[in-house]
């Protein structure tokens, strides 16, 4: 049994991916683990209500201090001297300095796990390539190795990052760590789909693309009389603020707003809409994961994560394509047919949590392997 302290930005096995997928492999007795996350799940707007939890192999400790905090740092410390841990599993580099402390006291190997590495659409501050565009591949791919350099093992969960073998350009410390979409929670009745009504759900800022909510959804508005489009979740910056704002005010009989809904209730309502709206040009992946379980087609502004145009979704890059691409959904039952069932095959073939759960504990195995032959 591999032992892991795990630091996570949140960590709730009802509601966060990746948490079902460590429950899975605790469950398994492969893996026993000790977490410690935030309380406050700053994506998904919530707050946990329990500070502690326990399940088979798996204990859980949520901080309201920041988890970088010496505070934070000198539980984590604690808990490694008490359970003397094979590896840190960090989540996001954001956490990379409570995980080498622990590992300057115990000498155990780092694995460290971000949705993206070295993609071109990174975000990066304006000082890391001086402002000049024609920098930014050099200023990602210098970040990435600084990234890996206080690192022992790195999962990357974007697939555009690979080649069709799961190589990364940065070498073999680098593997595939597929991102989990669960299948439903429960088996209500499936809703009926009402074709006038697009969807979107999640939280809204500027990374998930806010302005392209904004600007997709008001050109689709005004083109088309009967479309509905029902928002559900948070806006988090002062841009997601905005664009809620303007929708709601210019489309008040049209947009409908729920701040949260339970996941149970979030698949229902993915179930009933005739399309997703994913804004992001390389967010949403969980937006897409539980739209292609719902079997409900999704529209993107970009071919981003395992989007495929035309086949498990439609590419509406300017807000004329999306006013179209909707159309020609509603009008051609085949395409739509064939979007829902491609979509349910993306999920099921990559990204089951059973699937995913085995490719953490192989790289789990690899990262303590490279650390024992190093040593």
């Amino acid at each position: 049994m591999i032992k892991v302290l795990a630091i996570y930005p949140a960590f709730d096995w009802r509601l966060n991916e990746m948490a079902m997928v460590w429950q899975q492999l605790c469950q398994s007795g492969q893996v026993k683990c000790t977490v410690f996350a935030s309380r406050k799940d700053r994506l998904k707007g919530h707050v946990a209500a329990l500070e502690h939890e326990r399940g088979k192999n798996l204990e859980v400790f949520r901080l309201d201090a920041p988890l970088t905090s010496q505070a934070a740092i000198d539980r984590m410390l604690a808990s490694a001297d008490r359970e003397r841990p094979d590896l840190i599993f960090c989540a996001t580099s954001l956490n990379m300095h409570a995980a080498r402390q622990v590992r300057q006291r115990f000498s155990v190997p780092i694995l460290l796990h971000d949705e993206f590495l070295s993609d071109e659409q990174l975000p990066l501050p304006r000082r890391q390539y001086l402002g000049v565009e024609a920098l930014r591949p050099l200023a990602i791919w210098l970040r990435a190795r600084r990234v890996m350099a206080g690192t022992d093992g790195m999962a990357c969960s974007n697939p555009k990052e690979f080649d069709r073998k799961f190589r990364h350009p940065l070498g073999g410390q680098v593997f595939y760590l597929p991102w989990p979409h669960p299948a439903p929670p429960d088996a209500r009745p499936v809703p009926e789909r009402d074709p006038a009504l697009g969807i979107y759900i999640g939280s809204i800022s500027k990374p998930k693309g806010a302005a392209n909510l904004e600007r997709h959804v008001s050109a689709l508005l005004a083109a088309d009389p009967h479309i509905r489009v029902r928002i559900i979740g948070p806006a988090t910056d002062r841009l997601g603020e905005d664009a809620l704002r303007a929708l709601r005010e210019a489309w008040p009989d049209r947009v409908s707003y729920l701040k949260s809904c339970s996941r149970s209730d979030a698949m229902q309502q993915l179930a009933s809409a005739y399309f997703v709206f994913s804004s992001g040009v390389s967010s949403n992946w969980g937006l897409i994961g539980d739209a292609w379980n719902a079997g409900t087609p999704v529209l993107s502004p970009s071919a981003h994560y395992d989007l495929e145009d035309g086949e498990n979704c439609l590419v509406c890059r300017e807000a004329e394509d999306f006013v179209e691409a909707v159309k020609c959904l509603r009008d051609d039952g085949m395409l739509w047919r064939r979007l829902s069932l491609g979509g349910r095959r993306t999920v099921r073939e990559l990204h089951s949590v059973a699937g995913v759960a085995e490719r953490l504990l192989a790289g789990l195995h690899g990262t303590l392997g490279q650390r024992a032959r190093e040593q």
